[in-house]
């Protein structure tokens, strides 16, 4: 080998030494600072000189590193803030993609002074046909024990443009699609689309899910006008949020219209008369929202509603010209083909005492008119209606976990005009409900309600009806925050 190249090999050999050895006291920081405390101790400690001053012997303590201690060269680069405030920048990390999910478990315990199948065959005088359409949501059907439902709640936004919902309503005999829809990020000009089948903003309570009530039972006008899952619909909304100093958002909808109890898209057959099913969507709805605060602890909410659909009603023919013991028992429209017209105003008042305490009140009146045929053997009888019906509540917050409320309904109007000759209905008709709640935690709540109900007519003769029933409400997840 020759001289330069023996040098070279024994220089590379040298580096190689020296770049293990670095390496391995960097990995191993014990044997650094063992190296590091015997090279102290061998070499000699420096004699000062008269110019120079007497320095304080370095402290022997011996510095413990913690393995979680790193230098600044080893520290994780800085996280991206803007990552964070918008999680689609990052598109890829798996929990952007988990929805937020909640589950909501409504149980009840309870009697009332009928029978289960007596209380399923009363009447009511503002319902089209006397009895319920059978589709809804009913809490506390039975005497004894009610899993009243469960309600399975997803959301999340799916992009920077578009927030996805679903619920789903679960009982012992049904798994159904309560709402599914998005409503749109961002639009200019404070407007927002929403669209899929969603709980419609007409009114107050009308858009609120049943574990949000104050009571357990919806609004008897309610109930009557809408049925037990008020207006819920497949169709589209448009609203508007106006840059005003007090709250004010202005909407419009348009829906398949399918809701049984005002309106319907079925098709029926009486004699030889055939009226094909409604295939486009048949109903629009218009609102107006606001919201004043009065003082700083005072908040005053209002609202006016508008609902105009068409009508079919394929109930029997027969059973409209039944006669009934009682004059002004209701009356079954049979088959009916027409419009509706619903308009509604909500009130409410709300007094925030402190931080625990508040006392509300919430009203809300609704009218509907009706106007159309009712089709027999002989042929078609004009038929008209007037009806209308309000619900004023008070409920009063006294401690963090306790609530108290009380609740009239009440039946104002109930006109009928059959070939142009008025027959007038029962008004007056109250139902009275009181409530007390407690709340063990935020996800759980414990509410004991009586009702007195003389709205309800059995075999043409008006029928009180009394319940008491004690509810368990509990709540587990991440569910949204409702409307104030």
């Amino acid at each position: 080998m020759r001289p330069i190249q023996r040098r070279f090999s024994l220089g590379l050999g040298i580096w190689l030494c020296l770049s293990l050895g670095l390496c391995s006291l960097w990995a191993s920081p014990s044997l650094a600072q063992s190296l590091a405390q015997s090279l102290n101790q061998s070499s000699p400690s420096p004699v000062p000189t008269e110019s120079q001053e007497p320095q304080e012997p370095e402290s022997t303590e011996e510095e413990v590193i913690t393995p979680t201690e790193v230098s600044a060269s080893e520290a994780p680069p800085p996280v991206d803030d803007t990552t964070q405030s918008n999680p689609f920048n990052s598109p890829f990390s798996q929990q952007n993609f988990v929805p937020d999910i909640s589950l909501i478990l409504d149980l009840s315990g309870g009697l009332r002074n009928l029978s289960n199948g007596g209380f399923e065959a009363l009447q009511s005088p503002l319902k089209l046909q006397g009895l319920s359409s059978g589709h809804g949501h009913s809490l506390n059907a039975h005497n004894g024990f009610n899993l009243n439902y469960a309600e399975l709640t997803l959301q999340a936004p799916a992009d920077p443009f578009f927030d996805v919902f679903a619920t789903f309503h679960l009982s012992p005999s049904e798994f159904e699609i309560e709402e599914a829809y998005f409503a749109s990020r961002g639009l200019p000009g404070n407007f927002q689309v929403k669209a899929g089948k969603f709980l419609s903003h007409f009114g107050r309570i009308n858009n609120q899910h049943a574990h949000f009530w104050n009571f357990n039972q919806l609004p008897m006008v309610y109930a009557d006008f809408l049925g037990g899952e008020a207006l819920n619909e497949i169709g589209a909304q448009i609203s508007w949020l106006a840059p005003t100093d007090f709250f004010l958002n202005l909407g419009l909808e348009v829906l398949q219209g399918s809701n049984a109890e005002s309106f319907g898209t079925a098709g029926f057959s009486v004699g030889d008369q055939q009226l094909k099913a409604v295939e486009l969507p048949n109903l629009a709805v218009a609102y107006a929202k606001t919201s004043v605060d009065l003082t700083d602890d005072l908040v005053l909410l209002g609202g006016l509603s508008y609902a105009q659909g068409g009508t079919r009603q394929s109930g029997s023919a027969e059973a409209a010209t039944d006669a009934h013991v009682h004059q002004l028992a209701p009356t079954p429209i049979g088959a009916f083909a027409g419009g509706s017209r619903l308009l509604g105003a909500d009130l409410s008042l709300r007094w925030l005492i402190d931080s625990y305490r508040e006392l509300s009140w919430q009203s809300e009146f609704l009218h509907r008119s009706l106007d159309g045929s009712r089709y027999d053997a002989t042929g078609r009888v004009p038929l008209a209606k007037e009806q209308s019906g309000l619900y004023s509540e008070l409920v009063w917050r006294f401690d963090w976990q306790w609530r108290t409320g009380l609740r009239l309904d009440l039946v104002t109007r109930n006109d009928s005009w059959e070939n142009a000759q008025l027959k007038p209905g029962a008004t007056l008709l109250p139902r009275y409900t009181a409530m007390l709640e407690y709340h063990p935690s935020e996800f759980s709540r414990l509410r004991l309600e009586y009702n007195y109900d003389l709205t309800r007519f059995a075999d043409g003769v008006q029928t009180p009806v009394q319940s008491v029933f004690l509810n368990l409400n509990l709540a587990m997840g991440a569910h949204g925050a409702h409307q104030f």
